[in-house]
């Protein structure tokens, strides 16, 4: 049975599939996926991997007759290798996939100035603590960087 969301509003399946698709575009990973794996189950040759989840979400009411508004609320995981050569600075690495992130999420409706994936949502967004462990003491690096997406 297929689900019907509200008139307008696409379903989480499809907004989350959207983006992972987006996503998966901003670096040559060699893995990716939905369903999160820890790091050390993703070998170094499978690296860069990264890894969209949504494991939160909050259902705002409306005025009657309107349908909630709806908080999806996603992690992106990225996991790279920096190495151990102590003349490379590993932060090097994490901010660049950090920026071609925010390239991903610049704005796409120039009228609202928010990514709306396309029109399918009403915005995606970070929000909040970024978590940065550029490899420096083993060479493996992790970012989790936490997403809202509002759905209509």
């Amino acid at each position: 049975m297929s689900p019907v969301p509200p008139i307008g509003r696409p379903t989480r399946e499809q907004v989350m599939q959207a983006l992972f698709l987006h996503l998966q575009a901003i670096a040559d990973f060699k893995t990716a996926g939905r369903r999160l794996k820890l790091w050390a189950d993703v070998p170094p040759g499978d690296q860069p991997a990264m890894f969209l989840v949504d494991h939160h979400e909050k259902s705002t009411p409306q005025p009657r007759g309107l349908p909630n508004k709806l908080l999806l609320r996603a992690n992106v995981f990225i996991y790279f290798q920096s190495g151990t050569d102590q003349t490379v600075t590993p932060d090097t690495l994490l901010n660049g996939y950090l920026d071609a992130l925010d390239v991903a999420l610049a704005p796409d409706n120039v009228m609202d100035g928010v990514f709306s994936l396309g029109g399918m949502v009403d915005h995606c967004w970070v929000e909040g603590e970024t978590l940065k462990d550029p490899g420096d003491l083993d060479g493996q690096g992790l970012i989790i960087v936490p997403l809202n997406i509002l759905l209509p």
